[in-house]
């Protein structure tokens, strides 16, 4: 009966400690998931590095601004490898999940940030990725969808190509910058100020929902 006991008070214990290893709130122990399409378009897929971020800001008049606040963090960023088999194929969709602490705290995104690395010496001469669309979905700790954000890319095979290892900025609006020069600047130097002056507009659109469309003028 001792020995019972004994082991009854093991599995309470056991199990009270499992509980205590789950977060104590909505805000911790949430997951995002980002989905990358890459475009049908020839020569479209890459096998170069890739990191991105998610943040606030604007992208207008040959120049970006992005906010960044406690209440309004730069997320990211999240690594892709294009190297890796099937990754980042022409026509092809690329999933990458990640916990994350922010996700409920947040409101939606609308501005993206990309930046591509070479794989070699080849691939920095050759090499060009055209992405088709990039959705970042938030995803409560009871697994519901919190927030979804989709960021659409020209549907044109001559434009919106991420063709250099400059960082590249996409509006939700479908504006899509380079930010000529910035190849060997660090993510914390495009965020401390506003980037001006090297501003390229690579892309522009605009959705039936949006009566003006932005300040860039696409080639």
């Amino acid at each position: 009966m001792v020995m019972k006991g004994h082991i009854f008070g093991i599995l309470v214990f056991q199990f009270l400690t499992h509980l205590s290893a789950f977060p104590s709130n909505d805000v911790k122990g949430n997951r995002v998931e980002i989905n990358v399409q890459t475009s049908t378009c020839g020569n479209a897929g890459s096998n170069d590095h890739f990191k991105l971020w998610f943040g606030n800001g604007n992208l207008k008049r040959g120049s970006i601004s992005v906010r960044k606040t406690e209440i309004h963090p730069l997320h990211g960023p999240f690594e892709f490898d294009g190297s890796k088999r099937d990754t980042f194929e022409k026509g092809h969709h690329d999933m990458l999940f990640a916990s994350d602490s922010l996700g409920n705290r947040l409101g939606d995104f609308d501005l993206l940030i990309i930046k591509k690395t070479s794989t070699g010496l080849l691939s920095r001469l050759t090499s060009g990725w055209k992405p088709e669309g990039i959705t970042i979905t938030h995803y409560s700790r009871n697994g519901k969808t919190a927030r979804r954000t989709r960021f659409e890319f020209p549907k044109d095979c001559k434009r919106g190509w991420v063709s250099g290892e400059d960082y590249y900025a996409v509006s939700r609006k479908g504006t899509f910058y380079r930010l000529k020069g910035s190849d060997d600047l660090k993510i914390e130097e495009i965020v401390a100020e506003n980037f001006k002056g090297d501003v390229e507009c690579m892309a522009e659109y605009w959705t039936p929902n949006e009566k003006e469309r932005s300040y860039c003028q696409a080639p």
